[in-house]
């Protein structure tokens, strides 16, 4: 229970919440926060709900005695800026991201930037299908002068385009320069100790 409790603290501290705030997102009283962070106390269910759709936190992490994400020789491997800008399929990869079995995607990237934030935060690991985006759909792309991207995808005019979910990232036109990589599936979040 102590892990848990150290993890918990890590998710508010991260959020930027006080105790009493952080209480009060997850709809319980202060002095349960403080015992759940201390490892006096288990999350029910009402809070584990809580923490996963408000928060985005992945409940495998939090309950799991590991305190990071589980990264192995098998599952779905994680890819860097090089390797998806690789246009040959035979690249390798050095790491792997295990998540549940219901969950399936060509591979994962790590998230270093902010620029999609709440939606998707740095150290935030993306499960990519390379597949066919379409409106409304997530996606990871690179732009002409090789960076990689996260953008929503729009059809604009009959024109495929992407966008921040927001407007403070202008409307790009998808071009021949531009390549989309593939639809978003999942996010994992990650709160790294």
């Amino acid at each position: 229970m102590d892990k848990i409790g150290v993890k918990l603290k890590k998710i508010r501290e991260k959020e930027g919440l006080s105790q009493k705030a952080f209480a009060e997102q997850l709809n319980i009283g202060p002095v349960t926060m403080n015992r759940l962070e201390k490892g006096g106390q288990m999350p029910d269910c009402q809070v584990l709900v809580s923490l996963r759709t408000i928060f985005g936190v992945d409940l495998n992490w939090l309950l799991n005695e590991d305190a990071h994400i589980n990264i192995q020789t098998d599952g779905i491997p994680v890819l860097d800026a090089h390797q998806l800008s690789c246009d040959h399929e035979d690249i390798g990869c050095s790491s792997k991201i295990n998540v549940p079995g219901s969950i399936s995607a060509d591979f994962a990237y790590k998230i270093n930037n902010d620029e999609m934030f709440p939606l998707v935060r740095p150290g935030d690991y993306i499960l990519v299908k390379k597949q066919e985006v379409l409106s409304g759909d997530l996606c990871l792309s690179e732009t002409e002068l090789g960076h990689i991207i996260v953008r929503k995808v729009s059809i604009v005019d009959h024109m495929k385009v992407i966008t921040g979910l927001d407007n403070t990232i202008p409307v790009e036109k998808v071009t021949d320069n531009m390549k989309i990589i593939g639809r978003i599936s999942n996010i994992v979040r990650c709160y790294e100790l």
